[in-house]
């Protein structure tokens, strides 16, 4: 689906600001697997297949993102840093969670949840050295 630049970004605007809420896929709340579902069926309108897996919170309530890695990659090809495009999964290693993920948008931002804020851009350069792993979905190539 093709968008003009003012439209996609009214899209983006509509995804900034959503409230943490564990296993959510809404714009009413959703967790980090919940803001890359809502980014490609707001921006490409895809669904990403597994959205639906429950992430399991373990008695130190940390995060399991990899529950979902073995669908990411039922659709998607695994890319470089060097070669990230908008609408590229990334996953996170951080020193809290087991891991995270968000999306690329481009402009060297990166789509992502926070505990506290909801979902916020950062930029790329400050999570490079946390990214274990970057995924294209294969409607993107």
């Amino acid at each position: 689906m093709d968008f003009t630049p003012s439209l996609c970004e009214n899209k983006l605007n509509f995804l900034i600001g959503i409230p943490f809420k564990l296993n959510g896929i809404t714009i009413e709340g959703c967790d980090c697997r919940g803001i890359v579902y809502l980014y490609h069926k707001i921006i490409n309108d895809k669904e990403i297949p597994g959205h639906d897996i429950k992430m399991s919170i373990f008695r130190n309530k940390k995060y399991d993102v990899p529950i979902m890695i073995s669908t990411l990659r039922t659709f998607t090809t695994k890319v470089l840093i060097k070669n990230i495009k908008a609408g590229d999964i990334i996953l996170l290693k951080t020193h809290k969670t087991k891991g995270a993920m968000g999306v690329y948008i481009g402009g060297k931002q990166f789509l992502h949840m926070h505990l506290i804020v909801g979902s916020c851009l950062t930029k790329l350069e400050y999570i490079k050295h946390k990214i274990f792993a970057i995924y294209r979905p294969t409607w993107e190539n």
